[in-house]
C-alpha cells in the first residue's frame, strides 16, 4: 500500500495572527502519522512512554537524573518524526 501525503499548511493563531497560509506548508505521511514506533527491545518504562506521548504531541522539556532514559525518549520521537515528516530529512 502506498503511502498517501498531505499538506499540512500552518494557521493563524491569536499569537501570531501574521502567519501566511502556505509560508510553513509541510508534506506529511498520514499513513505513518496514525501511530507511534517504540522499541521492541527496550523495556518499557512508564514514565518513559508518558514522556514520548507528550514530547510528539507537544513541545516539551525532559529533565530527568543520569541513566533515566532521556536519550531513549530523545530517540523514539526522532524516530517517529523521522517516519511522520519524511521530506524533513535534509
Amino acid at each position: 500500500m502506498l503511502a498517501k501525503f498531505e499538506m499540512l499548511a500552518c494557521q493563524p493563531t491569536r499569537s501570531n495572527p501574521f502567519v501566511k497560509p502556505h509560508s510553513c506548508a509541510v508534506l506529511t505521511c498520514r499513513h505513518n502519522a496514525r501511530h507511534w514506533i517504540y522499541p521492541a527491545n527496550v523495556p518499557e518504562r512508564a514514565y518513559q512512554l508518558a514522556m514520548i506521548r507528550t514530547a510528539l504531541l507537544h513541545n516539551t522539556l525532559v529533565a530527568l537524573p543520569t541513566g533515566l532514559g532521556k536519550t531513549l525518549i530523545a530517540a523514539v520521537v526522532m524516530y517517529n518524526f523521522s517516519r511522520w515528516f519524511p521530506q524533513a530529512r535534509g
